[in-house]
């Protein structure tokens, strides 16, 4: 059987699943689990660009900028999730970090293909972007002419842009300010970029995202210290990071988050202040802004850094 699609990368034959259809579902389930193995390769290669993504970010987004991705299909419903998971996670507003997918929020359910082609649609998107944002554009082939034009529009614009694909002849890749390729394995069934593209480029927009939370101070000693307590498990973990950062008991901590929900939903880093500052809510709240936000320094100060 031979791959006679030579249109994009992403259209090749795995030759490793040419018999799938006689396989067993064990053998299957060994095969697809074995070729996943070669996405962590793939991204591996990609990290110095992102590396020089969210370093861009970063800076960005400290002066008010947003990160924006853009997608279609499985590339614009993964960009969703990542954007959509940011502020429970980080308790951030969701305006910092935002997702387009062509067709809009009814192709998060169902399947809007011809969007990918809408090239005036996709510069549309672009123009509502501001200077200091970073505009995201994903795409496994690098094809998706609707992400295509925006990242060129927004390019044009001096609007910082990356791009992030899979196949290493993705137009895409050319058209960004920053090109994140991470080449996977040929698709089972072939052309089905959901499969090992998509895991790659889940890995990458989570890998993104973290990293740009950590550099904003948004985690410290590996915990979410922004966390918006909103529901009964998010505030239990408020409670015992609170205890634990500051070496004081669950009952103090607890104390400390009531005190602060009368102000925030974000209990932790106010608490942490007000705790071994010993201040109130208010002053808590000009050390953080002394502080830029961040709780290292002190952490430092207090002999409690991680």
């Amino acid at each position: 059987m031979n791959d006679a699609n030579k249109l994009h990368a992403t259209e090749r034959l795995n030759e490793a699943a040419q018999h799938c259809h006689a396989a067993t579902v064990l053998e299957n389930l060994l095969l697809l689990n074995a070729e996943n193995a070669g996405v962590h390769v793939a991204v591996a290669k990609a990290i110095p660009a992102i590396e020089r993504l969210v370093e861009t970010a970063i800076r960005k987004m400290r002066g008010g900028g947003r990160l924006v991705y853009i997608g279609a299909g499985t590339s614009g419903r993964l960009g969703v999730l990542d954007a959509s998971e940011c502020p429970p996670t980080y308790g951030i507003d969701p305006e910092l970090v935002q997702a387009i997918i062509a067709g809009g929020d009814h192709a998060l359910r169902h399947a809007a293909e011809g969007g990918e082609d809408d090239a005036a649609a996709g510069i549309a998107a672009a123009a509502g972007l501001f200077p200091d944002d970073i505009l995201v554009g994903i795409s496994a082939s690098g094809s998706a002419i609707y992400v295509r034009e925006a990242v060129k529009a927004a390019r044009a614009r001096a609007i910082f842009t990356a791009a992030i694909c899979t196949a290493p002849d993705a137009p895409l890749l050319d058209e960004a300010d920053c090109a994140i390729l991470a080449p996977t394995n040929a698709e089972i069934p072939a052309g089905s970029t959901r499969m090992f593209s998509g895991t790659a480029q889940k890995m990458i927009l989570n890998m993104i995202t973290t990293t740009i939370m950590i550099g904003l101070g948004k985690v410290y000693g590996g915990y979410m210290i922004d966390v918006k307590t909103s529901n009964i498990k998010l505030r239990q973990r408020a409670v015992k990071m609170i205890a634990t950062l500051a070496h004081c008991t669950l009952d103090e901590a607890e104390k400390l988050v009531t005190q602060v929900e009368i102000h925030t939903q974000n209990p932790v880093k106010p608490a942490l202040v007000m705790h071994l500052e010993r201040t109130d809510y208010a002053g808590a709240m000009a050390v953080l802004k002394a502080m830029d936000g961040r709780i290292d320094a002190l952490m430092k100060k207090h002999g409690l850094e991680v």
